[in-house]
């Protein structure tokens, strides 16, 4: 096992009773998230607060401000208790881009479905079509502000008046990878709630990260019922043994048109320091100056990703003024609405989006750093072209062009 999951387990293996089985919960899952979230923050940029953000931290750490908040939300969730409907489904999602999926999913059961935003809405947004809990009425004191995982105790309380209020038959969630996934699951376990947690955002086994990686911990999916697409990430899950319940969800192939013309490029999350995205952006543009000039612009479609940095977004915005390219909103539009009418796909970093792609057997040419994937079972399947450097990923476009594939 890598060092990196090593050293969580040593941090987990150090806590006292008392602080894992809070409550009788098994809160080992928790804190191994707790901790991989720590590590990858320390790993990107710390966002600059705002003034409003730094007033509002202020003001909620005062002990007045709490009871005021305390008392005015338990006198209102009486009022919504009164028109509480019957709820079948609890959707929890953590992403704009997540809450889209499970709307997308629960569109013909928007009556008895109800849905929990854990996030700050993002510069994609779309008007919901299921009624969205509303979290602020669900308020709780904070009892426990001494030590570094009182996040997590408040969130336990937290949740737990919000899923005893609506008493959902069953959850879902997306990916399983954040803090609150995993109290969800364990409260669900609790309370015999049946709870499901959706592949999302999982590469595996095609793409295998090189650092910290959820399989490397036992047990990781087992508080759920793990939904998968097919067959090889459930192999691969039991492999390591972080799956016990589990079940393959198949989706109906939608047909493609025949007259396909154009090249979807997508765009990467930019997570990367400073410089390398830089690199990254001048790349992505001289790959569409060399289509523009050897083929159409109005036929090349440009995908944002949906976790896109603010100022990389403004910079790809201005700069595809010039072209006259179509621009996907990945809130707005599916992967399947993006690569229907797609020729040829570009990547330049591997994502799930990937694997929509070659499950609809479209041409994809792929940039990926040897230093961060292993991409041994997708050379095996001979699935997509890789590239390991730009200039390789630009010849393989000029003889795509060459040959009159385009």
């Amino acid at each position: 096992m890598p060092k990196t999951e090593d050293k969580i387990y040593s941090k987990v293996n150090r806590m006292s009773k008392k602080i894992l089985n809070y409550k009788n919960y098994n809160l080992e899952g928790v804190f191994i998230r707790f901790f991989i979230s720590k590590l990858r923050r320390k790993k990107t940029k710390k966002p600059i607060l705002t003034f409003h953000e730094i007033l509002k931290n202020y003001l909620l750490n005062k002990l007045l401000i709490q009871t005021l908040l305390f008392y005015f939300s338990r006198f209102f969730l009486k009022f919504l208790s009164i028109k509480k409907k019957k709820v079948d489904f609890f959707l929890f999602a953590n992403s704009e881009y997540k809450r889209n999926i499970l709307e997308n999913l629960f569109r013909k059961k928007i009556n008895k479905t109800i849905i929990f935003q854990d996030y700050k809405t993002s510069f994609f947004q779309k008007k919901n079509k299921i009624n969205i809990i509303p979290k602020y009425l669900f308020y709780q004191k904070p009892i426990h502000q001494d030590k570094i995982y009182n996040e997590i105790y408040n969130k336990i309380n937290f949740f737990e008046s919000v899923i005893d209020f609506y008493e959902p038959k069953k959850v879902f969630l997306l990916e399983g990878d954040s803090v609150s996934d995993a109290i969800i699951a364990q409260i669900c376990k609790k309370r015999n709630i049946v709870c499901y947690c959706i592949q999302h955002g999982m590469k595996e086994p095609f793409f295998i990260p090189k650092g910290v990686n959820k399989w490397g911990f036992r047990g990781y999916f087992s508080d759920f019922i793990f939904r998968a697409e097919n067959i090889f990430v459930i192999n691969f899950l039991k492999k390591f043994n972080c799956i016990t319940k589990y079940e393959i969800v198949k989706r109906p192939i939608k047909k493609f048109l025949l007259r396909k013309k154009k090249v979807v490029i997508i765009s990467p999350k930019f997570n990367k320091t400073n410089k390398e995205n830089k690199k990254l952006l001048a790349n992505i543009f001289l790959m569409i100056e060399f289509i523009n000039l050897n083929y159409k612009s109005s036929n090349i479609i440009f995908r944002f990703h949906p976790h896109t940095p603010r100022n990389i977004l403004r910079t790809l915005r201005e700069k595809l003024k010039k072209f006259n390219i179509t621009l996907h909103n990945p809130i707005n539009l599916s992967p399947f609405q993006s690569i229907k009418d797609a020729k040829l796909l570009l990547m330049f970093s591997p994502s799930t989006f990937a694997i929509d792609i070659m499950k609809f057997s479209k041409p994809l040419i792929l940039l990926v750093d040897k230093k961060e994937y292993d991409t041994n079972l997708l050379k095996k399947k001979n699935l997509c072209k890789i590239c390991y450097s730009s200039n390789q990923m630009m010849h393989h476009v000029k003889n795509y062009i060459k040959n009159k594939k385009l």
